[in-house]
C-alpha cells in the first residue's frame, strides 16, 4: 500500500508542477520550465561525444533527472511496478519497458 500512496505523492507533485507552477520557487528544477535543462545537459555532453548520442542520453536516458516533473513521472512508475511486482527484478524489468516504450510510441505520435 505504501508503493501506490507514494506513486499517488509523485503524481500531486507533476500536477502542482505543470499547472500551478507550485514549486518554481525553489528554482528552476522544480518549475514548469525545467524541462529546459535537458538542453542544457546536451550541450554539456556534447563536448564529450557526438551530438546525436548526448542529445539521446539528454533527452531519452538522462531526462529523468533534468526536472522535478520527470523526476517525480519516473518515481511514480517505479512506485507502481514495484507496487505490482515487489521489489524484484521483475519490476525494475516492468519499469524499464514502460520507458522505452513510451519513447517509443513518444516519437511515432510526435
Amino acid at each position: 500500500m505504501i508503493w501506490i500512496i507514494l506513486a499517488a505523492l509523485c503524481s500531486a507533485i507533476m500536477d502542482l508542477v505543470s499547472s500551478k507552477d507550485r514549486f518554481a520557487k525553489y528554482g528552476i528544477w522544480f518549475s514548469r520550465e525545467g524541462y529546459i535543462l535537458k538542453y542544457d545537459l546536451m550541450d554539456w555532453l556534447n563536448k564529450f561525444m557526438p551530438e546525436q548520442l548526448a542529445k539521446f542520453l539528454a533527452f531519452d536516458v538522462m531526462v529523468i533527472f533534468t526536472d522535478l516533473f520527470h523526476t517525480s513521472k519516473t518515481l511514480m512508475v517505479a512506485f507502481f511496478c514495484i507496487a505490482a511486482f515487489s521489489l524484484t527484478s521483475q519490476a525494475f524489468l516492468a519499469w524499464l519497458v514502460f520507458g522505452v516504450m513510451f519513447n517509443f510510441f513518444y516519437y511515432l505520435i510526435k
